[in-house]
């Protein structure tokens, strides 16, 4: 399928409502690096019972796969964030089947999670980026970036607090598009810093 604006920018669509960077910033790499895949990509990516099942399925493989260490380090900084003191594992997989279950819609919740450099690494191999790791290489093409608010009061992972995509020349997040990582935080009311580059590409 033919990559397009529209339907690169739905890979973000979640991302307003709910703090999933660390998805969404994956999802529009899976988009732009399988053809195959960017219709069945584009409808799931803007209809949250797709996304939250995702995220439901990389959390759950992380515990048939033992990988306690991520998980509390997701569970960590997630409770970091102002609002979501006492954050855990089991208590968003529970909110998550509660409202299927009950066949609600996931609109009114807030399926927010936090995830370290780490963590974004261990999804983007989950979705098939065998080499996905952590550079210093700020010149290549294609990377998730880690920003942080210096004005901001994170403190871990040198104050991260978003995710943005870059495929050069352009970043994307919200489902929107940016010149540069400037334009991004000025549209968010930031001052962005990057912190953290991870490459789908090793």
């Amino acid at each position: 399928m033919a990559r397009s604006k529209e339907q690169m920018d739905a890979m973000g669509t979640l991302n307003n409502p709910w703090g999933v960077c660390g998805f969404t910033s994956s999802l529009y790499a899976l988009y732009e690096n399988s053809p195959t895949l960017r219709g069945e990509l584009t409808s799931g990516a803007k209809v949250s019972t797709r996304v939250v099942a995702e995220i439901k399925s990389f959390l759950v493989q992380l515990e048939a796969d033992g990988n306690s260490k991520t998980l509390a380090e997701i569970a960590n900084f997630t409770s970091s964030f102002a609002g979501f003191g006492g954050f855990t594992i089991a208590d968003y997989i529970r909110r998550i089947n509660a409202v299927a279950a009950k066949n609600q819609s996931y609109a009114k919740g807030d399926f927010s999670i936090a995830m370290p450099p780490e963590a974004v690494v261990a999804y983007l191999k989950y979705i098939g980026f065998r080499n996905a790791r952590v550079v210093t290489d700020a010149s290549k093409k294609e990377l998730v970036l880690g920003v942080a608010d210096p004005a901001g009061t994170l403190k871990q992972y040198g104050g991260l607090c978003h995710y943005l995509y870059k495929n050069d020349p352009t970043i994307y997040s919200w489902a929107r598009q940016f010149p540069s990582v400037e334009e991004a935080a000025k549209f968010a009311g930031k001052k962005y810093t990057v912190c953290a580059m991870i490459s789908p590409h090793g």
